[in-house]
């Protein structure tokens, strides 16, 4: 049988280690120590209590901001379900918003609107989606679009991610609309987006037309400050359409403050029927 055991002596000699090449730590702790907690508060995005007012641009192109809410994510699988858009040049800027169960008539009414509208640009948020999902609905129905397919496109997420609107290599995780808008407006989605759905299933249009309006809202303010950020105009005067403060009443006007029979949200403003147990616009119980 072999002989398994080894004949290798382990012996100890001193070494001589140059003092140059022994790192000691800046800060050494005691034995059993644990080292101070780092403190990264210093590293949050600065906050501030207060938004100052910020008015449109002047601008010479007449873009259309647009924002469609649909059913999911590819139009071969969903449907559009509601459709908010703003004439940014207007003489009096307002937020439209159409909320259907018929598909069909709200593509009809707002590419009614579009070709009738003389636009130059369209703009909107990961524009692409919208841009594809209406042209594709319109394919559907056997519509031809010769303006829509034509027109100039303007993506707002494209400039938050990169600033410039032309190729830049690089990879970053695609911006939300409202993590923008929180941190340069304060403001915020009237509820969360499964909840849109939820409440066009139950037949709550104007909660929808609500959210749909908010969003459009959030665009308009996103887009005119990039614009003033990289210096394309100068600001112009003009009263918000819709803003935290301003009660949702633009699609029921029998919902306002004048009419007695009517109870106001104190979570959101928007006016309710005084029978409602809960807000239309965000479910606050009364």
């Amino acid at each position: 049988m072999a002989n398994n055991q080894s004949n290798a002596v382990v012996t100890w000699e001193p070494v001589y280690v140059d003092p140059n090449l022994i790192i000691v730590p800046l800060n050494p702790q005691g034995p059993g120590e644990d080292p101070d907690p780092d403190d990264y508060n210093d590293l949050d995005p600065y906050v501030p209590d207060e938004y100052d007012e910020f008015d449109r641009l002047a601008n010479p192109e007449r873009d259309l901001l647009i924002n469609i809410e649909t059913s999911g994510l590819k139009p071969y699988e969903s449907r559009i379900i509601s459709i908010a858009w703003l004439d940014t040049t207007a003489q009096f800027p307002e937020i439209k918003v159409m909320t259907s169960k018929n598909e069909k008539e709200l593509i009809d009414e707002f590419f009614n609107m579009f070709d009738n509208g003389n636009f130059t640009r369209l703009v909107g948020w990961n524009l692409s989606f919208d841009y594809r999902f209406l042209w594709g609905i319109a394919a559907l129905y056997r519509r031809q679009v010769t303006k829509w397919a034509k027109i100039k496109l303007r993506d707002v997420q494209q400039i938050y991610q990169q600033v410039k609107e032309e190729f830049v290599y690089g990879f970053q995780k695609p911006d939300k609309m409202e993590s923008w808008a929180r941190f340069l407006f304060g403001t915020e989605k009237l509820f969360p987006q499964e909840e849109v759905l939820k409440r066009f299933i139950k037949g709550n249009f104007e909660a929808v037309d609500a959210f749909n309006l908010n969003q459009v809202r959030m665009l308009r303010d996103l887009y005119d400050l990039a614009r003033f950020t990289s210096g394309e105009g100068f600001l112009r005067a003009q009263n918000p359409v819709l803003s935290p403060t301003t009660p949702i009443t633009q699609n029921n006007p029998n919902l306002n403050a004048q009419n007695p029979k009517n109870k106001q949200c104190r979570n959101c403003l928007a006016f309710n029927a005084i029978t409602n147990k809960e807000c239309i616009v965000c479910g606050n119980k009364f």
